[in-house]
């Protein structure tokens, strides 16, 4: 599943580079007007930098209900640095739902995320505490004779854990860090993660 996924390389940056802000990209995504989302992208790594207890999640502006996406419904407030306070998750709503949503700001989750990368790793450790554990093992094995044996053994028996449902909704209902949310807009954005949304996605942009 895509905790065990994201904790592999979040290990090994947090062993050589623990104050890292990190950005993650789901790999099956489209977008286009590149420049102006890398603008967004720069705004939320200098939040996290300023201010490391911060996670900040990249929201788009829908286009329409579309009820195979995520959405994130926030503060209307935005704070200092422009960004929302993260206050639920909606998974997949109908169209009437999704409609609702949109009409009241809610913002497409692109699981486009930016944090510290120690930030991240305390998180875990606290909300995650049998992964976490698993992960130490590969943490102090790596850079020894022990590393491949290690992560192969882990890997055989780890259970599996979704990162969006087993952690990241949680998130919200915990003190221990500022989850936020930075709306993107001006830019195509699709998920393809279906045959539909890739025809979809090439008719409407005309590649």
């Amino acid at each position: 599943e895509t905790a065990p996924g994201l904790l592999l390389p979040m290990t090994y940056l947090y062993k050589y580079f623990p104050n890292a802000t990190v950005v993650v990209l789901p790999s099956d995504h489209f977008i286009l007007g590149e420049d102006l989302f890398t603008k967004y992208l720069a705004s939320a790594c200098r939040v996290v930098e300023a201010d490391p207890s911060r996670f900040i999640l990249l929201g788009v502006q829908p286009n329409q209900p579309e009820s195979e996406y995520g959405y994130i419904v926030h503060e209307e407030e935005k704070d200092k640095w422009g960004v929302n306070r993260v206050l639920r998750f909606v998974e997949k709503p109908p169209p009437v739902t999704a409609r609702e949503i949109i009409e009241n700001g809610g913002l497409w989750n692109t699981m486009i995320m930016v944090f510290k990368a120690k930030m991240f790793m305390d998180l875990v450790s606290t909300m995650a505490c049998s992964l976490h554990g698993s992960f130490k093992r590969i943490f102090d094995a790596i850079g020894t004779p022990e590393e491949i044996p290690v992560v192969e053994e882990i890997y055989k028996n780890i259970a599996p854990l979704n990162f969006s449902h087993g952690f990241l909704e949680i998130l919200p209902m915990s003190n221990a860090v500022r989850l936020s949310v930075l709306a993107v807009k001006g830019i195509y954005w699709s998920d393809l993660g279906s045959e539909q949304r890739l025809l979809s996605a090439l008719q409407e942009t005309g590649y």
